[in-house]
């Protein structure tokens, strides 16, 4: 074997060492960690935590979803954006993870991660709450949470929008 392919091996085995060292030691990873959220969504599932990021005139909102059973409905989700005042200032409604993973999918001990783009009045700046939940379509109805809340909805907190 001559000898400069002895030593472009051994480089690139250095190389592979090196990199594998700095990978070990935590460079080039993200940590990351959602919201948390403690809440039972009746018996189907749990919302475990959130994450929230502005977007331009929206927010992009991911749930967490601990499914607790199987279930034969397919249940909703909504995130609301709540202005001062009380009042919806944008929201989406739809099947989970955008009706690719719906409820009747859901195994028990399955974790879903549910993105929502939530849209907001043009030029919109300030806090805005959120809230979220699940519902059945017919009759329209709220899943009931435990804790419970005084409107149905979990509280997922502030958001400030630039």
């Amino acid at each position: 074997v001559p000898l400069p392919v002895l030593w472009v091996a051994g480089v690139a085995l250095v190389l592979v060492a090196f990199v594998l060292a700095l990978n070990g030691w935590g460079v080039g990873r993200r940590s990351w960690t959602p919201q948390p959220a403690q809440v039972a969504v009746g018996d189907v599932a749990l919302l475990v935590g959130y994450d929230a990021a502005p977007a331009r005139d929206a927010l992009d909102v991911t749930l967490y979803w601990y499914a607790l059973r199987e279930t034969g409905t397919n249940y909703k989700v909504f995130v609301h954006a709540v202005g001062g005042d009380g009042q919806v200032i944008g929201q989406h409604d739809g099947d989970p993870v955008g009706g690719f993973t719906p409820t009747t999918r859901w195994r028990a001990g399955e974790v879903i991660v549910d993105r929502h783009r939530v849209s907001l009045p043009a030029g919109l700046s300030g806090e805005v709450d959120l809230r979220a939940g699940m519902y059945q379509p017919e009759p329209l109805q709220n899943l009931p949470l435990d804790p419970p809340t005084a409107d149905g909805r979990v509280d997922l907190g502030t958001v400030r929008i630039k």
